[in-house]
């Protein structure tokens, strides 16, 4: 098992994505950009958008969304995912510390809540070889 450890945190105040998000009203967002290591070693570059109702303080950010979430009582309790094969760009194999000939994927993530309030949209750029997926569909008739 590989425990990922967070990178610093570079939060800061960004204008809402109202249709990702689903805000009918304007509003302000945190922005979250890390990058997640594994033995000290660059592994994926995760930017996520959070209501700023979900993240009033993300300066106060340090480790984890969830446990801070667990912590407030904010509760996700469905995501969606989509993965694609992504070419990384200059900066982003800088920050990751490869080329950008290195295979590397896209993950695209929501978080909903019980009512099904969008908590957060974003995406990770991970290094292929860094990450295996496993998937169980169950069918129905």
């Amino acid at each position: 098992m590989v425990l990922l450890k967070l990178g610093k945190s570079e939060p800061e105040i960004a204008p809402a994505n109202r249709q990702e998000l689903s805000i009918t009203q304007p509003s302000k967002i945190a922005k979250v950009k890390r990058v997640r290591l594994t033995d000290n070693t660059p592994v994926s570059i995760e930017t996520m958008f959070i209501p700023q109702v979900y993240l009033p303080r993300p300066e106060l950010l340090e480790w984890s969304l969830y446990q801070y979430w667990s912590e407030q009582g904010i509760k996700p309790c469905s995501q969606e995912y989509q993965i694609n094969a992504h070419q990384l760009t200059k900066e982003e194999a800088d920050l990751l510390e490869t080329v950008p000939s290195e295979p590397a994927l896209k993950i695209i993530l929501k978080s909903f809540d019980q009512q099904g309030n969008t908590l957060e949209y974003g995406s990770a750029i991970c290094l292929s070889a860094s990450y295996n997926f496993k998937f169980k569909v169950q069918l129905m008739d």
